[in-house]
């Protein structure tokens, strides 16, 4: 009896197999890692193209010509031609009438100007810094685009592991009870179990079927959102490597130090301010007068049938310079000059904000991060002793020790531990995720 026992015991931990779920994957040739997927989220994602082209066209716009520190240059030009009776009568009876029937006229003219703004208050070269600003912030944008890519990438991916960890121990369940429901008809023949034994084994039968069910259901869900995220047809068919490490070692004194350096919000503020200080320059430019150049090479051609002078032509160039000084404008420069001061000390404030805002999520997110590491690894210790608790349950139910419900317990404990340090390490790599995201290091 005890050799039977014993053999029934290694084919029961042998369906088991929850120490399995735990290991690491063997890894096939086209099994995509998370950084695979990362890689293919940054080049398909729609929101990063558009970000990109955004950038593009902010980078085009910082040229000085866009600021009107370059000379413009344009040619013209223009042709008119006429046929009119003509009929001119002079007051001296000494000058001849001039009577021209269908007269020919022509008029041509062509030039090539240049103007140029010498100086207004450099107001130009500070709307190119501007310009300049507004091209660093679109680059800060794309890239916080990229990072919020990843971190919802990573939120994606994470949900879909759990979700498949979750269907690997619902399955692992119903293998179990499937052999516990042979097992208690095989002894109940044997006049060991009782009926009572064989319908509590089909109760628990059916509820991990249900329960398997759901959790397929689930896990197909979860895997069209990560398609989803990765820009690809719902329908596409991936081979996902569901494994990823945690760095457990990261300090805030580290993490601080790059925030205030690399944080894409804070750096914006910081953008925003001094964007805001050329528009102060800029208003006070307004009281500067305003020079400006122009040169010209000029042609005219005119001639006539009906007239005194048969034909005319004019060439040559010219230049000019004027001088525009505005000496009142009802005050709006002023207004105008008052408004940015303003605009300038609520920007430096909400610069204050952004770091006072930074700082605590920083230590709050990290303080997340602490926790959940300490969490996770007593969830660790946790799932290892329950893995004994039930591998000796399964042992003394083979042994008759021990019924069918109270196997269950232990069947049930050991999966709300393994549930629950996978949900840890999730909560784990969520909370890593946050500090870079935060210390704008998602993105290297």
């Amino acid at each position: 009896m005890k050799i039977y026992s014993l053999i029934n015991y290694i084919a029961f931990i042998a369906v088991l197999g929850f120490p399995n779920l735990i290991s690491a994957q063997a890894t096939e040739p086209d099994s995509l890692s998370l950084s695979d997927l990362i890689k293919i989220s940054l080049e398909q994602n729609y929101n990063i193209k558009i970000a990109e082209a955004e950038r593009e066209v902010a980078e085009n716009n910082a040229a000085a010509g866009n600021a009107g520190l370059l000379p413009t240059v344009d040619l013209t030009g223009g042709g008119e031609y006429s046929q009119t009776t003509t009929n001119i009568t002079f007051a001296s009876p000494n000058q001849p009438e001039i009577n021209a029937t269908n007269a020919a006229s022509r008029n041509l003219n062509a030039a090539v100007t240049l103007n140029y703004t010498l100086y207004s208050g450099n107001s130009n070269r500070f709307f190119l810094r501007q310009l300049r600003e507004g091209s660093y912030q679109q680059n800060l944008r794309y890239r916080a685009q990229m990072e919020s890519t990843i971190l919802q990438l990573l939120q994606t991916y994470l949900s879909y592991y759990l979700e498949k960890e979750n269907l690997k121990l619902e399955k692992r369940a119903l293998d179990i009870s499937a052999e516990r429901l042979k097992r208690a008809e095989d002894q109940y023949k044997n006049g060991v179990f009782t009926k009572l034994d064989i319908l509590n084994a089909e109760v628990d039968l059916r509820n991990d079927s249900s329960a398997y069910l759901q959790a397929d259901v689930a896990h197909r869900k979860a895997y069209r959102r990560l398609m989803n995220s990765l820009s690809f047809p719902p329908d596409t068919q991936l081979n996902i490597l569901t494994d990823f490490e945690i760095n457990d070692a990261m300090s805030y004194e580290g993490i601080e130090q790059k925030a205030l350096q690399k944080n894409v919000d804070y750096l914006l503020s910081e953008s925003i301010v001094r964007q805001q200080e050329l528009e102060l320059k800029i208003a006070r430019s307004r009281w500067a007068p305003q020079i400006n150049l122009s040169a010209a090479y000029q042609y005219n051609y005119q001639s006539t049938e009906a007239g005194f002078i048969e034909s005319q032509q004019n060439y040559g160039p010219t230049a000019g310079v004027s001088l525009r000084f505005p000496l009142y404008q009802a005050g709006n420069r002023s207004r105008y000059k008052q408004n940015q001061e303003l605009l300038l000390e609520a920007e430096g404030n909400r610069l204050k904000q952004a770091e006072l805002d930074l700082r605590t999520e920083l230590l709050n997110a990290h303080e997340d991060y602490k926790s959940s590491i300490q969490l996770m690894q007593l969830a660790y210790r946790n799932r290892e002793a329950a893995m004994r608790n039930f591998e000796r349950s399964a042992e003394a139910y083979t042994l008759g020790q021990i019924d069918g419900i109270q196997l269950r317990e232990a069947q049930l404990n050991l999966l709300n531990t393994i549930n629950f340090y996978q949900s840890q390490r999730v909560q784990s790599k969520i909370s890593e995720a946050t500090l870079l995201f935060l210390s704008g290091s998602l993105v290297e």
